[in-house]
């Protein structure tokens, strides 16, 4: 389950770069297109400056909305991802907390089972060394008192 869940985020950090990657070449290939295209108003003959400007201006604004429209996009995509990944307060539950209760279940059963273990021990011993001072003094009587 943990293995899965990290390859889940390997894979939208991939992506994530992948859609950045996506938008920068986009953002280049606008640029270039409307680079080219004022470059072609800028050598047609005989325009005045006025004209040129007013292309150039409508090229610019354009290109504003286009780059505006990638970076709204781009926003959205990482904003969706950065939604979708697993965060480090979030993955407790979902990666670890089955385990840790089953060990902690675990733990606890076993070591109910050894204090059960030493109480039991510790009687028996005790009954045990009862039964051996009784027979030692039976022996130490039989043997003093004849």
């Amino acid at each position: 389950m943990k293995t899965m869940k990290k390859k889940d985020i390997e894979q939208a950090a991939a992506d994530a770069v992948k859609v950045i990657a996506a938008a920068a070449s986009e953002a280049a290939r606008t640029v270039a297109n409307a680079a080219a295209e004022a470059v072609k108003v800028s050598n047609v003959k005989g325009a005045d400056d006025h004209d040129l400007l007013v292309v150039l201006n409508t090229k610019m604004e354009d290109l504003k909305t286009d780059i505006q429209d990638l970076k709204d996009g781009t926003s959205t995509r990482i904003a969706t991802l950065e939604n979708e990944k697993l965060n480090i307060r979030d993955s407790y539950p979902i990666l670890y907390k089955k385990d840790v209760d089953t060990k902690f279940i675990d733990h606890e059963k076993r070591i109910k089972t050894i204090e059960s273990l030493n109480t039991k021990l510790s009687v028996m011993l005790g009954i045990g060394i009862g039964i051996l001072s009784f027979l030692v003094s039976l022996m130490i009587y039989h043997i003093l008192g004849k």
